[in-house]
């Protein structure tokens, strides 16, 4: 599957914004069945992980101190979820006690 049928993890996060702006409830559920009905299947496990604050890795030993000095956003959201996902995944797999290689260091 490309990029351009995969979804948008800015998608994402407009409807978690979106949910979070809104007080009813009624409300909240609509933008959350609208954007589950629109997801690729193979993403919505993570969609639902996503939206309900979590990862899908439960520990991937990155900590709120490594996000102290992030660079500045994109100027167009270009991350797609399964990308982000598989990088949080090949993050938690590198933590851990001693990583006597450069495998705790690799990017996405």
């Amino acid at each position: 599957m490309d990029n351009a049928a995969r979804t948008p993890l800015s998608v994402i996060v407009d409807v978690s914004r979106a949910v979070a702006a809104t007080p009813a409830r009624s409300r909240k559920v609509a933008l959350i069945a609208d954007l589950l009905r629109t997801t690729e299947a193979d993403d919505v496990a993570v969609v639902v992980a996503y939206l309900s604050g979590e990862l899908r890795q439960r520990r991937t030993g990155v900590g709120w101190a490594s996000l102290r000095d992030l660079p500045p956003p994109a100027d167009v959201p270009t991350l797609v979820l399964n990308d982000v996902d598989a990088a949080f995944e090949r993050i938690a797999s590198a933590a851990g006690a001693g990583c006597p290689d450069d495998s705790c260091a690799a990017g996405p």
